[in-house]
């Protein structure tokens, strides 16, 4: 991709002008704007300072304890009065852009550059405290508005892994534009997008995983085409050229070169880039131990430093200088107060205040719509369709695919049904069938408690898309639950018919459709829980899910009435497997009248010695419980509802959380 110049035209970027990612602003139809029609746009801000709520080091206050009094309150009610007044990590800052800038934010590593970055759009985590005031304009905007009319580029490139380009941005532009857009004038403008971001050649590739598939430039101006799709006035890049080799690093500082020169104001972090590259920043804003020891244009830059007695040398490149220079703290302190007391100091100052004043007398532009307050513009059912159709060419694109889950399904089940092949009415077949019974729930809640590995992966998409308003949490819920749920019951009721049919046990084609909508259930309840696991932890979801396998397991049948002593018997009405395995049981026996047992020995059970003649006595003996409870409808209602209230705390949690973003 060849370089422009700083003062190159600036062309048409499409029909489609949508001040906001979509967070809250509206999509404008623009009918082919005159070449180097521009918004005349200013973003200020002043203030901005940014602390931590406590002694705790930031990373330990984004982790949850594994106390689950601990885990709980973190989650639903955190607690405010524990946290003191902490460090400040970054100093009152201010400054202000235009349209067509290209501003370089430069410092040591942990200067505070991603910090000040996610600051200007509200960005925080756990135990950050944020003060100052955003402008545009002169005028003052919140959080959500702020996020309406810019987009920003993360350092790290997430995608699913098994879609294209081209299709990555066609759902991309679902998302952000849904139906407020006509789908010819969507599709015309990622065409419009690959073409200007050069990814006509990559365009049918799959994305693949990192060092495979596209490269690293291309992942990273796939980043930028995801976000220029609705055209934001305003962009924020975090470290775009991190990993990249200089020729990767080149092309991407160029391509935000070229989306300045459109009428954008860009603000990128950027770590050691070429001096060629270098030229084609307008301003530099340096910071050193959350401190800015200066802000200006390259050549208020050089001279600064040259008026304080640090000229760039000759043959040296000014990154490395400048870096060099906010090393330590006492230079970076020197260089700031310097600059507090130069004329380019008091210039932005002046230029800041008569900016804000002039605000009060200013009215946004027409293209520009920060009125509306609603969050999600598009419509939910047009959110609803993209995830669910990405989801699903993500999933059968994905290792194997639907065929591994279903090839992995008939040889499990064809070996349990050869396990218990043709079981008859004897007593030993008795035992057998309640030991299958077993078995087919403790499958089922090992396969199911797998998705909370699929689910965290899938949060880390989710957490960086509803940060850019791209769509709700109950939406994103409801298409995750919904992509996998035909297939896995069409899965459950393979495994079960095989197991069911072959091992011989109750005939009736009634209690067989009961037996399959009991494990439908049990299903159903499993993936709420695994799903609320990983929306609540990432650290801890396999731990949490080991747990609750062996409480299942232990509530299963090893427990019985005669251990109702012990607080532990009572834990097994938060199980499933308690409700499937005594549904499943009664499912079985309860119209039998003919179980052909012979006379016990002692130690066989420790109920009376008598024989078992009927279905009835065979719950009895395995359930030790009062048969009014236990009826099939009892326990499929008590399923139904742990199902539904599994899945309520798992979208709650998700909620909650997204709070927070």
């Amino acid at each position: 991709m060849e370089s422009v110049d700083k003062m190159g035209s600036v062309v048409n970027m499409g029909s489609v002008a949508n001040m906001g990612s979509a967070d809250n602003a509206s999509v404008i139809l623009v009918d082919q704007p005159p070449k180097n029609a521009t918004l005349d746009l200013t973003f200020a801000w002043k203030d901005i300072k940014v602390s931590s709520k406590g002694t705790k080091p930031l990373l330990e206050t984004v982790k949850y304890n594994l106390d689950i009094r601990n885990l709980c309150r973190s989650i639903f009610k955190p607690e405010k009065n524990e946290l003191e007044e902490g460090k400040v990590l970054l100093q009152s800052t201010f400054g202000m852009i235009k349209t067509t800038e290209l501003v370089a934010i430069i410092g040591p590593s942990g200067s505070g550059k991603s910090l000040f970055l996610d600051a200007l759009v509200f960005n925080h985590g756990v135990g950050i405290d944020l003060e100052g005031s955003r402008y545009i304009n002169g005028i003052e905007v919140d959080k959500q508005q702020m996020k309406g009319i810019s987009a920003y580029v993360n350092q790290e490139d997430l995608f699913l892994e098994h879609l294209t380009p081209g299709e990555h941005l066609e759902y991309q532009s679902i998302l952000r534009m849904g139906g407020l857009v006509p789908d010819k004038i969507r599709a015309k403008r990622v065409e419009e997008v690959i073409l200007e971001l050069g990814l006509m050649k990559c365009k049918d590739t799959i994305i693949g995983r990192r060092n495979e598939g596209l490269s690293g430039g291309e992942r990273k101006r796939l980043s930028f085409a995801s976000e220029v799709l609705t055209n934001p006035p305003i962009m924020f890049c975090d470290e775009p050229t991190t990993s990249l080799d200089s020729f990767n690093s080149d092309q991407v500082l160029t391509v935000l070169r070229n989306l300045a020169n459109q009428g954008k104001i860009i603000l990128t972090t950027i770590h050691q880039p070429s001096s060629s590259i270098f030229s084609l920043f307008d301003k530099v804003m340096l910071l050193g131990y959350g401190q800015v020891p200066f802000f200006g244009s390259m050549e208020e830059t050089n001279q600064f430093f040259k008026d304080i007695g640090h000229p760039v040398p000759a043959l040296y490149s000014p990154v490395d200088w400048y870096t060099s220079c906010l090393s330590t703290m006492g230079k970076s302190n020197y260089i700031t107060n310097m600059y507090i007391t130069s004329a380019v100091y008091s210039k932005n100052k002046a230029e800041l205040q008569q900016e804000i004043e002039e605000g009060d007398f200013k009215q946004f532009p027409e293209e520009i719509h920060l009125t509306r307050t609603d969050k999600f513009c598009e419509s939910s059912w047009e959110q609803f369709k993209g995830l669910l159709f990405r989801s699903a060419d993500s999933k059968l694109r994905g290792d194997g695919g639907y065929r591994v889950d279903l090839y992995i399904t008939l040889f499990i089940g064809s070996i349990i049904g050869s396990i218990f092949l043709d079981q008859d009415n004897s007593e030993d077949s008795v035992n057998n069938i309640n030991a299958l019974i077993f078995v087919i729930l403790v499958m089922e809640i090992l396969r199911v408690l797998d998705l909370s590995n699929d689910m965290s992966n899938a949060l880390i998409i989710y957490k960086r898309e509803s940060m850019n308003g791209l769509y709700k949490p109950y939406i994103f819920y409801l298409s995750k639950v919904l992509i996998d749920l035909p297939f896995s019951l069409f899965l459950v009721f393979l495994n079960f018919a095989l197991v069911y049919w072959m091992s011989g046990m109750n005939e009736s084609v009634v209690r067989f459709l009961q037996g399959v909508l009991l494990v439908f259930i049990f299903h159903i309840g499993v993936k709420g829980f695994a799903l609320g696991v990983a929306c609540l932890t990432d650290s801890y979801s396999n731990y949490i899910n080991y747990l609750y396998i062996v409480l299942n397991i232990v509530h299963s049948g090893f427990m019985h009435k005669q251990d109702s002593d012990s607080w532990f018997y009572y834990t097994r009405f938060f199980t499933l497997n308690h409700y499937a395995s005594t549904g499943l049981l009664y499912n079985q026996w309860i119209d039998e009248y003919n179980v052909s047992c012979r006379r016990l020995p002692d130690d066989w059970r420790k109920l009376d010695q008598t024989s078992c003649k009927t279905g009835l006595e065979v719950i009895e003996g395995e359930l030790h419980e009062d048969l009014n409870f236990i009826s099939q409808d009892n326990q499929l209602t008590i399923l139904i509802l742990m199902a539904f209230l599994f899945h309520a705390l798992a979208l709650l949690i998700l909620w909650r959380k997204s709070l927070k973003h």
